[in-house]
């Protein structure tokens, strides 16, 4: 991945803010590690996101970032969806970019 945690985190703030959509779906497959500062700031979105009648969804997370979400229990607040669930609707947002 070539953009800074905070690039990729900005871009996710700035889709929630301007997504017509009702889901906004952001693709970590191509992020490796996930940071603590990082983490805190997926949870204000996520507030952020509800406040604004959206859903935010972490989607194909790489094993030992889905172990983080786990162990933190963040798995229970912020949607997670894995290889194989079907997208029907929603903004589409790739974390790598």
């Amino acid at each position: 991945m070539t953009s800074t945690s905070s690039d990729w985190l900005t871009a996710v703030a700035r889709a929630i803010e301007q997504a017509d959509e009702a889901e906004v779906i952001v693709d970590l497959s191509a992020v490796q590690m996930i940071a603590s500062s990082d983490l805190s700031e997926l949870i204000r979105l996520q507030l952020a996101a509800r406040q604004l009648g959206r859903r935010m969804i972490l989607q194909n997370p790489q094993v030992n970032v889905l172990e983080v979400f786990t162990l933190t229990r963040l798995d229970r607040l912020i949607e997670l969806r894995h290889e194989g669930q079907s997208t029907l609707y929603g903004h589409h947002f790739d974390a790598a970019r």
